[in-house]
């Protein structure tokens, strides 16, 4: 698989906004293999941590993040910057404003998404 410049430039984490502790589920899609269930504990502009079990994905691979939260379902391309032995760094291909802004809201981290991972249909994202 060829890596894009652009994308080569993505495996460098570059953080600007700070990390805000979340808690929802979330499904990775990798390659053509079944959706991977995982749970974010952080989210900044820029990416998450999503905690895992047993997904072990090496850095700098292309993945799909699948979630709904606050009642909208979101499809975010994201490469894997960071892994650890719970789980792995993902930094977001475009950020993500509209979702940083929803967590950033007073109160928004003591409403706590539970909702299970939905699957996105095919297309679907949450850009305009």
């Amino acid at each position: 698989m060829l890596i894009s410049k652009e994308e080569k430039d993505m495996s460098v984490e570059r953080r600007y906004s700070k990390r805000l502790p979340v808690n929802f589920p979330a499904l990775v899609r990798y390659r053509e293999l079944r959706p991977f269930p995982g749970r974010a504990s952080n989210l900044s502009l820029e990416g998450a941590y999503l905690e895992t079990e047993t997904l072990k994905i090496p850095t700098g691979t292309l993945v799909d993040l699948e979630f709904l939260v606050y009642g909208r379902q979101w499809r975010v391309a994201a490469l894997v910057v960071q892994r650890g032995s719970n789980g792995m760094g993902l930094m977001f291909r475009d950020a993500q404003p509209d979702l940083y802004q929803a967590f950033s809201q007073p109160g928004a981290r003591t409403r706590m998404v539970t909702a299970r991972p939905r699957m996105v249909e095919p297309g679907l994202t949450a850009k305009h």
